[in-house]
């Protein structure tokens, strides 16, 4: 047995050698052609830097014909002590070959290499390790193997492990999601001024995960972090100078921050820095640098950037107009879950009637479905009313039921506005409840639905389901009114000529149904010929004057995302 060993070391120890020595040979070859490529002055390579800091530490002088160390000259020594089983050196090689840098790009053996240095005990092997099975570089992302080393190395004192096993709480990547445990991990990381992990720790005090919401201990955080390098420490400092800071050049400083965040590459502050020349906000508008940067983060990933290209070329805006390069993004915004990007396409395919094409109808309900489990609230309030249609030829008044009251509890005021008639008329099986469906109607009426503010004029006016209070109902029929809603408009001018809001002014009633018969409601043209019988030339000039001057006032535009379309940035 003893004998057995002896040789199955021996065998090993061969293996080893021949494998040093055929990339030696390899390395050789490959350095003669380069150098028969290139000028004759070396050019430093991309360096690896897990691995150069210590350099010096483990390749002394006597090991070398001169003091100033390159990759180039070390690799014949440490091929040799790979060979002999020096765990850093193979820690180092195994780098290389996995960065292809200076050596022919080669997982297998890269990998190879790093475990076995990693199995001997090295902390940086088991380090590189960790962090390439949490991110996939070079290997298939395996969450489990990731944390076994990087808890080892995090035990001997790694700052990058200690980082990346808060951000493996921080993401329920092979644990729970723990914010508690993250903040831990991070903050162990950041003794030792590890820029990622700093950046983690002001991020969560930006949002308030785990901790109480803070922006002064988020920016003390973020701010080293960002003069250290950390693209996206830079982005969060522009969130934070652009949403908390009162300074009138706070604009002008977070596009700053985008941008040293966007020229180093972090797709999030691609798309801000995109945002900020599309909408001048802290800079002048240039929709040339908008489209450039937008187009950098949407071929990052960013779901937002390319549904934001997809609209952009869909209206033509700056470019020439598009509709299947518009698809082309909204597919791509899809794939990365961009909620919008699934209603859109899920309309673009004809939701909800496409009951004589079965694979449009089925993929669009698809896609709506998508969004609304992504927390879209337009897509929620559309799902629920597909539930109680029947779409796809089964009626679901329970799932419907979910949706529609998720979406209203989440501040959507159609949502709101449908779930408030449900209880008032008893209508998708919800119980008939007076005082419930009077509340969410004064909530859809106060968030600006204005078929909620209409409906509530009507009935305040009536005195249905409420108290008669005419006063408040004539408030809530201009409230819609002045924003455009046709059927608020007749339904004020009928008010104020019946007198219900004081004496009536013959040319105001005539200016509101004048504009809501031109909307095209029928009640209004009659209410018109009958107020315009009462009226001289000049007071009918003066409200038909008043009409076309009219602007209605915007309604806010609401997200239907209830933070943001894409997840936050991470």
């Amino acid at each position: 047995m003893f004998a057995f060993k002896m040789q199955s070391d021996f065998v090993n120890q061969a293996n080893n050698l021949k494998r040093a020595v055929f990339w030696a040979v390899l390395f050789c070859l490959v350095s003669q052609i380069a150098v028969g490529m290139t000028s004759n002055v070396w050019q430093p390579p991309e360096p690896t830097p897990q691995w150069l800091d210590d350099i010096q530490e483990h390749i002394t002088t006597n090991d070398l014909p001169h003091t100033n160390i390159n990759i180039q000259a070390v690799l014949p020594l440490l091929f040799l002590r790979s060979a002999k089983g020096d765990a850093w050196s193979e820690g180092f090689l195994g780098n290389l070959m996995m960065e292809g840098h200076e050596l022919p790009l080669n997982y297998r053996e890269g990998i190879r290499l790093l475990r076995d240095s990693a199995e001997k005990g090295c902390g940086k092997a088991m380090d590189e390790l960790g962090g390439r099975y949490i991110s996939g570089r070079g290997v298939k992302i395996d969450y489990q193997e990731a944390l076994h080393w990087l808890h080892l190395a995090a035990d001997l004192g790694f700052p990058n492990s200690q980082a990346d096993i808060g951000y493996c709480y921080a993401m329920g990547y092979g644990v729970t999601t723990n914010d508690i445990e993250a903040m831990k991990w991070f903050r162990l990381a950041a003794a030792q001024t590890n820029a990622f992990a700093m950046m983690h720790i002001g991020r969560m005090y930006t949002y308030g995960s785990g901790v109480r919401r803070d922006h002064v201990i988020a920016e003390k955080w973020l701010l080293p972090s960002a003069r250290l390098g950390n693209a996206r420490a830079m982005f969060f400092m522009g969130m934070l100078t652009h949403e908390h800071l009162t300074d009138p050049n706070a604009d002008v400083e977070a596009f700053e921050w985008y941008k040293k965040s966007a020229e180093l590459g972090d797709r999030f502050g691609c798309y801000q820095l995109a945002l900020s020349y599309y909408n001048g906000i802290g800079t002048a508008k240039d929709p040339t640098n908008s489209i450039h940067w937008f187009t950098k983060a949407a071929a990052q990933g960013l779901g937002d950037a390319q549904y934001f290209l997809g609209e952009i070329y869909h209206l033509g805006r700056y470019v020439p107009q598009d509709e299947e390069a518009a698809q082309e993004f909204y597919r791509r915004a899809v794939t990365n879950g961009q909620p919008q990007a699934s209603i859109k396409m899920a309309m673009i395919l004809g939701y909800p009637n496409l009951k004589s094409n079965l694979d449009n109808f089925a993929e669009s309900h698809r896609l709506m479905l998508q969004a609304a489990q992504a927390g879209h609230r337009t897509a929620q309030f559309n799902v629920a009313m597909g539930c109680f249609r029947g779409d796809g030829g089964v009626t679901n008044y329970e799932e419907g039921q979910r949706w529609l009251l998720q979406s209203a509890g989440d501040g959507w005021p159609m949502s709101e506005y449908y779930l408030g008639l449900s209880y008032l008329n008893g209508s998708f099986q919800f119980p008939k409840d007076t005082a419930e469906g009077v509340k969410w109607l004064r909530q859809a009426a106060t968030d600006d639905c204005l078929p909620a503010q209409e409906t509530l004029g009507i009935k305040l006016i009536k005195g249905v389901d409420v108290p008669r209070n005419a006063q408040e109902g004539v408030k809530w029929f201009r409230h819609a009114a002045e924003c455009g809603d046709a059927k608020a408009e007749g339904d004020l001018g009928y008010a104020l000529e019946t007198g219900e809001a004081g004496v009536p002014d013959l040319i105001e009633v005539c200016m509101w149904d004048q504009l809501s018969a031109n909307q095209g409601v029928p009640q209004a043209k009659i209410n018109l010929a009958r107020v315009r019988a009462q009226l001289n030339d000049a007071q009918i000039q003066e409200a038909e004057q008043r009409a076309e001057q009219f602007k209605p006032k915007p309604v806010p535009e609401l997200d239907g995302m209830k933070t943001s379309g894409q997840a936050l940035p991470f």
